[in-house]
């Protein structure tokens, strides 16, 4: 599994120092980022690297379809090295 992992539709209120918190549980994160969706539905998604594919592994395992923030957490491994480019600010349409 890549370092990386997206998930999708999360509350607006999530910050990224909340992904790193929730994430850390399963191992160290790197850096994290929350990203608006560019569609009206009042969600945005993550992008949280992992600092090893054994870490990320685990988080998916932990966190993948548990309820965390008031929803259902949707992660799924993120293969683009362009994620890296993204800012807090960048928007997110689906997939980054």
């Amino acid at each position: 599994m890549e370092q990386l992992l997206f998930i999708e539709k999360l509350p607006l209120s999530v910050t990224a120092s909340d992904l790193t918190s929730l994430f850390s549980l399963a191992g160290t994160v790197r850096w994290s980022r929350v990203l608006r969706l560019s569609s009206e539905e009042g969600y945005a998604c993550g992008i949280v690297e992992m600092t090893s594919p054994e870490a990320a592994e685990a988080a998916f395992a932990l966190l993948n379809l548990r309820r965390h923030f008031g929803v259902r957490l949707s992660i799924e491994p993120l293969f683009s090295p362009a994620a890296v480019y993204l800012d807090d600010h960048s928007v997110c349409s689906g997939r980054a």
